[in-house]
């Protein structure tokens, strides 16, 4: 208990630490989706309804949390900095929860540092502790995620009636399903996997009738919350306009990153091919022991495997460097160069993803083949579902390119459980673990916590010029308070303009993607769309915004200095979904070349260009 308790207040401490490097820090105020998110949030907290008044492209729970923050204790950035510490914290903890059920106690701490580390020096999508990438859908949803399945162990490994059990699942599950697509997808494949796979043990022996009514009450338990949430703010904002929102107004109809591309397994083949190398590095330490379990000669084609899986690792890193790799750099600048790709999150965690997969398709396979599975495979089955279920957005690309990597929600979930799958593999010349929970020889943890070590000083080293450093961002004191900015003087220079220039009570627009500078000055947006790039936005709504921007045209309109001010439908350039077709990258449109939305061809018309801001424009009404 003792060793739990410094657990915790060295976690608590490395939080409060993040807390203080990361505190109000932001890119940029006039683009990039933390300044657009920014200004959703703000505009609920001003009684603005989302998906009626405004666009909001995820369920609504999310926006519910940080806007009722701002509304009940002010609309501040360090209000809205305060509620993703929070929320951050809930993530670390339900992390550290899992750590307990999965790790051995001496890999809870370097564990969970691993998660803070990452968390605190990503530059894209999940970050924790700050709003520098990304917005607060992600960290409602990972809490939900957390929540359900640690209810979900609780009741499959003790095989009871537990009724903590039933309150985490239900209110995990109610999270997860109102926070994040990708979390109401993984739910309903951990109900899906729960039901099937327990068929075979706790109701193995009894009736289908018995079974289907004990899954039909836990389908209440799990989806009736949800379904109520949904139904309350469907009749508040519109049934139709809320769904285009979860949805996200069809951006994620634009590409299959579950559909294989050339380059996409090319990737997927490198990660196992990496997992395959580390593993065989791994089992170095007690080579002995592995030559006595496998024998000599399949000890070998480990090694073979592991040395052929790095060759195609290398072939895919020149692949997808080759430019830099032929280019008359120096051989010290191409390596610096090609170090933070080589090191990044994605890089190294999708090797720890795809070894996931193949774990998961193994248990699934011998289940099938037995038409058995042991209580505590069940468990380690359902926790890899987990990963599995929220890889399929991003298996193979994304809907932004044709690049595979990490979905953003699933970053706490890998990182955790790269570790545990890792040394639960390097376990197996010793006693079996016939459990979800993984103790570790001595010698298999050391080397899991000395590669999780490693990692985490690459990510301080790394991380710190760029993100922990505060030599990079400059306070600037605003109507909303203080944020600590990096593109400092241009975000200051339209401050300032939009300051002299409006009242509190004129409107301003920010296009094509942005809303921060509306959140700083305190004047309001009226505007429909708040994203101009990347969403094929519907026609209806469209035709909304024109109307809306036509009632309260805008005071000062903040833009990029391109054409049509930087807007174009859909993700620009070929990243459109080639089902059934398999090709070497998409090579399918995924935008309108030349389309001009209503609301900007009406702005073009009407607004003349007043002043310029490194490659922001500011207009004003002719």
């Amino acid at each position: 208990m003792a060793a739990d308790a410094w657990t915790v207040a060295a976690i608590l401490g490395l939080s409060a630490a993040a807390v203080v490097l990361m505190w109000t820090k932001v890119h940029s105020l006039i683009w990039f989706d933390p300044a657009w998110w920014l200004q959703e949030v703000f505009r609920f907290a001003r009684g603005q309804v989302p998906n009626r008044d405004f666009c909001w492209q995820y369920p609504p729970l999310s926006i519910f949390v940080v806007g009722l923050a701002l509304r009940w204790f002010g609309e501040r950035f360090e209000v809205a900095q305060a509620a993703i510490d929070l929320l951050s914290l809930g993530v670390v903890f339900g992390c550290y929860l899992w750590a307990r059920r999965l790790l051995p106690r001496s890999l809870h701490l370097v564990c969970i540092a691993l998660v803070i580390a990452v968390g605190a020096t990503t530059q894209t999508y999940f970050s924790l502790f700050s709003f520098l990438t990304y917005g607060p859908s992600l960290h409602v949803a990972a809490c939900g995620i957390l929540l359900l399945m640690l209810g979900v162990l609780r009741h499959v490994c003790s095989g009871v009636e537990d009724r903590a059990a039933y309150w985490l699942t239900g209110t995990g599950a109610a999270i997860s399903l109102t926070s994040k697509p990708e979390a109401i997808v993984a739910t309903l494949a951990l109900f899906t996997v729960l039901a099937a796979a327990d068929r075979l043990v706790s109701f193995r022996s009894a009736s289908w009738h018995a079974w289907m009514a004990h899954y039909a009450k836990l389908a209440v338990l799990w989806f009736v919350p949800g379904i109520a949430i949904y139904i309350a703010v469907g009749a508040w904002a519109g049934f139709r306009d809320t769904l285009m929102g979860v949805i996200g107004y069809g951006l994620g109809s634009m590409a299959c990153p579950w559909w294989p591309t050339g380059f996409g397994l090319l990737s997927a083949a490198s990660a196992l091919g990496l997992a395959a190398f580390v593993f065989a590095a791994a089992t170095l330490v007690e080579r002995r022991l592995w030559v006595s379990l496998l024998g000599q000669r399949r000890y070998g084609m480990l090694w073979a495997a592991a040395v052929a899986g790095l060759c195609v690792c290398a072939v895919r890193e020149a692949v997808f460097h080759h430019e830099l790799l032929r280019s008359a750099m120096p051989v010290t600048s191409k390596i610096r160069a090609l170090l933070p790709d080589l090191l990044a999150t994605s890089a190294i965690f999708r090797s720890g993803e795809w070894a996931m997969i193949a774990y998961w398709i193994w248990i699934v396979a011998g289940a099938i083949r037995a038409r058995a599975i042991e209580r505590w495979r069940l468990a380690v089955l359902l926790v890899l579902t987990l990963p599995v279920s929220l890889s399929i957005r991003s298996l193979f690309g994304t809907h932004m390119s044709g690049l595979p990597e990490i979905p953003a929600i699933s970053y706490p979930i890998v990182l955790l459980l790269t570790p545990w799958v890792l040394l639960r593999m390097l376990s197996l010349p010793h006693r079996p673990t016939e459990s979800v929970a993984v103790e570790g020889a001595r010698r298999p943890v050391a080397v899991v916590g000395a590669l999780v070590a490693g990692y985490i000083a690459v990510r301080i080293v790394g991380g710190w010029p760029d993100v922990l450093s505060p030599s990079r961002y400059t306070a600037m004191d605003t109507i909303a308070g203080t944020i600590h900015v990096r593109d400092f003087d241009d975000t200051r220079r339209v401050y300032d303009y939009v300051m002299a220039h409006t009242t509190p009570a004129d409107p301003i627009l920010e296009i094509p993607y942005g809303g921060g500078i509306g959140v700083a000055t305190g004047r309001p947006s009226y505007s429909f769309i708040t994203f101009w790039q990347d969403i094929p936005m519907p026609e209806r709504y469209q035709e909304r915004d024109l109307e809306i921007i036509r009632a309260h045209p805008p005071r000062v309109i903040v833009a990029e200095d391109e054409e049509h001010f930087g807007s174009n439908y859909g993700v620009r350039g070929c990243h459109g979904c080639t089902f059934p077709e398999i090709s070497w990258m998409p090579d399918r449109l995924s935008w309108r070349p030349g389309y001009v939305y209503p609301s900007i061809q009406w702005i073009e018309a009407n607004y003349k260009t007043d002043a310029r801001v490194g490659k922001w424009v500011l207009l004003l009404l002719k």
